[in-house]
């Protein structure tokens, strides 16, 4: 939220800004020893969603995943005055 508001106060500097956040991806070598990043437990998304190569988890301290998420949304509907270039995301762009 800090960087949040350090982009709006510099907005004349500033010309595209997007939150991302963390995805527990099977490859990973997160997946592979969760515990060492205190993950306490992991379960599959649905079949559906993200070809099956992406993983909920809960943690033992820090934002659960709705949180992050609820940060992440917050901080890119308010970048979003900053986007002044006409610019696809690449989410966007994976659909072309």
């Amino acid at each position: 939220l800090e960087t949040m508001s350090f982009l709006m106060d510099n907005r004349n500097f500033v010309t595209f800004a997007l939150a991302g956040q963390f995805l527990l991806e099977e490859s990973s070598p997160i997946f592979a020893a969760p515990e060492q990043f205190g993950i306490t437990e992991v379960s599959p998304r649905s079949k559906n969603s993200d070809l099956g190569v992406i993983y909920n988890y809960k943690t033992d301290s820090g934002l659960s995943i709705q949180a992050a998420s609820e940060i992440k949304d917050l901080i890119n509907n308010k970048t979003q005055a900053l986007h002044r270039l006409d610019f696809l995301n690449r989410a966007h762009l994976l659909l072309s």
